[in-house]
C-alpha cells in the first residue's frame, strides 16, 4: 500500500466518522426537541388543570356567597317575624302603673338609702 492509498483510506474513515458524529448529534437534537415538546405539552396540561381548578373554586365561592346571602335573607326574615311576634305579644301584656311619688313604692326608703 502506498501512501496515497493510506491517505485515501484515512480520509474515508474520517468522513465516515464525521457522518456518524453528525448522525449522533442529529439524534441528540431530535431527542432534545421531542423532550421540549413533551415538557411544553405537560406544562400546558398543568396550566389547563390549574385554570380549571381556579375556575371551579371561583364558581364554588360564588355559589357559597349566593347561598350565604339566601341564608342571611331567611335569617333576617325570621328575625323580623320574631320581632313582630314579640311586639304583638308585648302589646297584649297588661302592665302595672306605679305612681312615682308614692312613698310606699320608694325603694330608697325601704332599704335605707338616702
Amino acid at each position: 500500500m502506498n501512501r496515497e492509498m493510506k491517505k485515501a483510506i484515512l480520509e474515508a474513515r474520517k468522513a465516515e466518522h464525521e457522518q456518524k458524529i453528525q448522525a449522533i448529534h442529529a439524534k441528540i437534537e431530535a431527542r432534545r426537541v421531542e423532550r421540549e415538546q413533551r415538557i411544553a405539552e405537560i406544562h400546558e396540561a398543568v396550566q389547563a388543570r390549574k385554570k380549571a381548578r381556579l375556575q371551579y373554586r371561583a364558581e364554588s365561592l360564588k355559589a357559597a356567597r349566593h347561598q350565604q346571602k339566601a341564608v342571611t335573607a331567611v335569617e333576617d326574615r325570621e328575625n323580623v317575624d320574631r320581632q313582630a311576634r314579640w311586639a304583638a305579644m308585648m302589646a297584649n301584656v297588661p302592665t302595672i302603673q306605679f305612681p312615682e311619688d308614692d312613698p310606699k313604692y320608694n325603694s330608697t326608703r325601704k332599704y335605707g338609702y338616702v
